[in-house]
């Protein structure tokens, strides 16, 4: 079935996907797939932005999501499972499709948002993957806390 699935990180919510995160990795042991964590960093490429930042910048932040990669792997998923990270830069819809497209991936996990709006059931990331995707989207609805109940 699938084999090669992608899960978008955004290191910046590690603790809203984490549930989604927990879900993907049960559904690679059932399926038996590969898992790449993918993270996209901004792109400063307008020459007039990235005149505001050092020239090195982009590299250090690359270094530092590919080491909160590698932590949450370690820390958090099984160590007996095939998974790879990736670090990209740009606008992360289209560096998560490039990234599935250059990897070969037949499924691309993404999680939604907790705050979703009426008008918007999933985040605009999520839903441009889904729309523009080459491969199958599963979007992972969030998991939100149960409300304490109300005592008289």
């Amino acid at each position: 079935m699938y084999k090669k699935i992608v899960f978008p990180i955004d290191l910046q919510d590690l603790e809203q996907i984490s549930p989604s995160l927990l879900e993907a990795q049960a559904l690679v042991k059932i399926l038996g797939a590969e898992l790449r964590l993918v993270s996209v960093l901004p792109g400063y490429s307008m020459p007039i932005v990235a005149s505001y930042f050092p020239a090195d910048m982009i590299q250090k932040a690359m270094v530092d999501a590919k080491a909160a990669l590698s932590t949450l792997i370690q820390d958090k998923l099984d160590a007996n499972l095939s998974i790879s990270r990736k670090v990209r830069v740009g606008r992360p819809h289209e560096e998560i499709l490039a990234e599935a497209e250059a990897w070969g991936a037949d499924l691309i996990l993404i999680p939604s948002r907790v705050k979703a709006t009426v008008n918007h059931l999933v985040g605009s990331v999520a839903q441009r993957v889904a729309e523009r995707a080459h491969c199958s989207v599963l979007v992972m609805r969030a998991v939100q806390a149960a409300e304490p109940a109300v005592t008289n």
